[in-house]
């Protein structure tokens, strides 16, 4: 699976290259389509090239230029779980518990609203072949905690994006950016940590953050091991 990384003010997002054009892994907060399409220029492509959003969960920082995207280029699918997809259709994101004491400081500079939208797939269940069918060799598997409906792209050459499951470092991420850590919020601790057994059960070598990164499996295997 080829991944571009593009690293945006907040958040990371990815594209994801297949026969017919690419694939765009979140959208970042409101405001990054410019940054996006600049990331897309740079691999010789526009928005035209895109077929697919998918979104690893429904969060404004991952979710919020979609709308301002697909009002301009509606051909593109977007995707997301059953889980967030009342998110996108609210323009909110839902509460979160905090994980640490810098989680409640952060909440200050934290804009939960984005734009709203409705997604065109909503993915059922545990996993999605979507990408096969676009002849990406990777599956869509639902690794909920950090959300409801959060999802993983794990492939068949050992590459993982999961989100926000995991964040790499300090302040999203600046600083020690491929130290594994627990993302600033969660719904669910129980159910986060059974996705990342899970995540740890595949043979990806490689995860791909929201915040950061890359984890290597060695370094989350060994930090998780500790909690």
């Amino acid at each position: 699976m080829h991944i571009q990384r593009i690293v945006l003010p907040v958040a990371n997002s990815y594209m994801l290259s297949h026969k017919n054009g690419y694939v765009l892994v979140d959208t970042g907060k409101p405001g990054d389509m410019p940054r996006l399409a600049r990331a897309l220029a740079s691999a010789g492509a526009s928005f035209t090239d895109v077929t697919h959003i998918i979104h690893t969960h429904g969060h404004s920082d991952h979710c919020g230029s979609t709308a301002e995207i697909i009002a301009a280029y509606p051909h593109i699918q977007t995707v997301i779980h059953t889980g967030d997809a009342h998110m996108c259709t609210n323009g909110v994101s839902d509460p979160v518990h905090n994980t640490r004491l810098f989680s409640r400081l952060l909440r200050l500079a934290i804009n939960p609203s984005f734009p709203r939208f409705t997604n065109d797939s909503v993915m059922q269940g545990e996993r999605s072949n979507l990408l096969r069918q676009l002849g990406i060799a990777a599956d869509i598997i639902h690794t909920p905690g950090h959300t409801p409906g959060s999802i993983s792209i794990v492939a068949d050459d050992g590459q993982a994006i999961i989100g926000d499951v995991l964040m790499g470092g300090i302040l999203g991420g600046k600083l020690l950016a491929q130290r594994p850590a627990y993302h600033y919020y969660v719904t669910n601790m129980d159910e986060l940590r059974v996705s990342i057994t899970r995540l740890l059960e595949t043979n990806s070598h490689t995860f791909y953050v929201g915040h950061g990164g890359p984890l290597s499996r060695h370094s989350v295997a060994a930090w998780f091991g500790r909690r």
